[in-house]
């Protein structure tokens, strides 16, 4: 998938996540998560949920 830019990429000071550590964050969300859920996948980091914002919608005028 990066094949011909991961010089760039990494010279631009992005990290990219080893294919092991996708497959165990992969492995963590599917122990950990739930339904309906999103998580955030970072080289070095954690896997995270992202919190959605409750968003109150009026009921008329």
């Amino acid at each position: 998938m990066l094949e011909g830019i991961r010089e760039h990429v990494l010279a631009h000071g992005l990290a990219i996540a080893d294919p092991d550590e996708v497959a165990a964050a992969v492995q963590t969300i599917v122990r950990n998560g739930a339904t309906g859920e999103a998580w955030t996948v970072q080289a070095g980091q954690p896997p995270t949920p992202v919190r959605f914002p409750t968003i109150e919608l009026s009921r008329g005028a």
